[in-house]
């Protein structure tokens, strides 16, 4: 049984306790950190938890009754929160983005190494059973031709935003943005697919707060070109496509590999459906748990899955010079 403390008290980490809660022999939530106690207190009645409040970070870090963390904080808190869990023995999943920088990644990779702990992105989509179902699948489109993979939704801070409010969503001190906080659920099928590409070519809107509004790039294999499209001001329902010679893949919501349908001349069905968004976290936690406890059976898998998310950190940090998104006030230090 794993002791887990939570770092962040928004929906998402709402959601993941409510993941963990559909793996009761392997977690146990022992802590929840704020800034606010209050805040801490709403999360555990909403969840129905009890654990211990902590609203000092140092402290938390030296609590012998906890194993890991999950992160969920701003962005730009990421990898000093990260950095200080693992210094001090804490197994962490961090939510993505894990942090801004392949120079980031590294140096949390190596205090991870150093002190012998477990460091994940918390990336949904990677986890699924559906991950491994669209790779087999795709064997049946034949030569691939094209792909898109789009994430525009409307953000719930948009509003707030346009009335002279400074949300943290919208707002480049936090690291944020619609590359950071959608565009990686593009960029991961795209490099998890079809490797790092040849040529990649980023553009991106901004609002007057400097963060960037919408992205799209184009990724480079050969002759086929993916096409990345994200935006957080305007709302999407079209599916993500894989289109091949011979049939094409469309993916419902490219966040959660959901809704999945194959057209091909052997096959036309729905292949996958939808899970609740605590179902899908279920899934990243159960693998966190394996890294974790099976360290010798699981070792291949983790480190492939940490290529990836460096490699997936490296082209976006590409993608953020090509399209001038910058962080204000952000110590990259």
């Amino acid at each position: 049984m794993i002791k887990l403390a939570t770092i962040g008290t928004s929906w998402i980490t709402r959601a993941f306790i409510g993941g963990i809660s559909l793996l009761p022999d392997k977690y146990i939530l022992t802590a929840v950190y704020s800034r606010e106690k209050s805040r801490a207190e709403e999360l555990l009645k909403e969840t129905g938890k009890s654990a211990e409040i902590y609203l000092n970070l140092e402290e938390m870090a030296k609590s012998d009754n906890i194993d890991a963390v999950y992160i969920a904080s701003p962005n730009s808190l990421h990898f000093e929160q990260a950095m200080l869990m693992v210094k001090n023995g804490k197994h962490v999943i961090v939510e993505k983005p894990m942090v801004t920088s392949e120079d980031e990644f590294m140096r949390l990779s190596n205090a991870a190494r150093e002190n012998n702990v477990i460091f994940m992105e918390a990336i949904i989509p990677m986890h699924l059973p559906a991950r491994k179902i669209i790779k087999e699948e795709m064997g049946r489109l034949g030569r691939i031709q094209s792909s898109r993979f789009q994430f525009c939704q409307l953000s719930s801070k948009y509003q707030d935003y346009l009335l002279g409010k400074n949300p943290n969503i919208f707002n480049p001190q936090f690291a944020t943005g619609t590359l950071m906080d959608l565009g990686i659920y593009c960029v991961y099928p795209a490099i998890d697919l079809f490797g790092l590409p040849e040529l990649i070519s980023t553009k991106a809107t901004f609002l007057e707060s400097g963060s960037d509004g919408s992205i799209a790039a184009n990724f480079k294999y050969g002759d086929h070109i993916v096409s990345i499209i994200a935006s957080k001001t305007c709302q999407s329902n079209v599916p993500s496509e894989i289109l091949g010679d011979c049939g094409s893949l469309s993916i419902g919501h490219i966040s959660k590999y959901d809704n999945i349908y194959i057209e091909s001349s052997a096959k036309n069905e729905k292949i996958v459906g939808e899970m609740s968004k605590e179902e899908l976290m279920s899934y990243e936690a159960l693998d966190f748990y394996r890294y974790i406890t099976d360290r010798e059976g699981t070792a291949q898998e983790y480190s492939e899955m940490n290529t990836l998310a460096l490699t997936v950190c490296a082209v976006m940090e590409a993608m953020r010079m090509q399209a001038d998104i910058k962080f204000y006030n952000f110590n990259y230090n």
